[in-house]
């Protein structure tokens, strides 16, 4: 067998594919970054009513080339409800990277929103420390929604805040 076709073969048997297995869930650089960070494709992401946007994101670092920054969710591997939203960054945005956001909750579609001079009110980190309120910042906003309901992720100097909102 070829190289690129064991290496799509590979792809397909772990992430799966929609759509007769000719459109998969996650381009080849998502998949390999999720692996490398021990989760999966949210298999059946799609699989849900309405208009859903897609499970990642490229270019959330503002400070960079867009295709030096991405954002995904992922499955924990061997859970069926643990999520993981994931930052993979290069350059000056490299403190960004790692787990931004787990949830048990089925993850929203990614989009990325820009903001200027807004405040921290309502963002606490991931050990649940609230930001300071009196603190504006500028740049884009990692917005996960489905159905109205939603979270917002801002990383600010290698700190990952989130707040919920519907």
């Amino acid at each position: 067998m070829s190289r690129p076709r064991a290496k799509l073969l590979l792809v397909v048997l772990l992430f799966g594919c929609v759509g007769g297995g000719s459109l998969c869930t996650y381009p080849a650089d998502i998949v390999e970054l999720a692996v490398q960070n021990e989760c999966e494709a949210v298999d059946d992401f799609y699989d849900r009513p309405g208009m859903v946007e897609p499970a990642f994101a490229y270019g959330f670092a503002a400070s960079s080339p867009r295709s030096e920054s991405v954002v995904f969710w992922c499955r924990s591997l061997g859970e069926r409800t643990a999520y993981k939203l994931v930052a993979v960054a290069a350059g000056v945005a490299a403190p960004c990277s790692g787990v931004v956001y787990e949830t048990k909750n089925y993850p929203g579609g990614l989009s990325l929103q820009p903001v200027e001079a807004d405040t921290l009110a309502g963002f606490a980190s991931s050990d649940g420390h609230a930001a300071p309120s009196d603190v504006t910042f500028s740049g884009l906003v990692v917005r996960s929604v489905y159905d109205g309901v939603g979270t917002s992720h801002v990383c600010l100097e290698g700190v990952w805040l989130s707040k919920r909102w519907d």
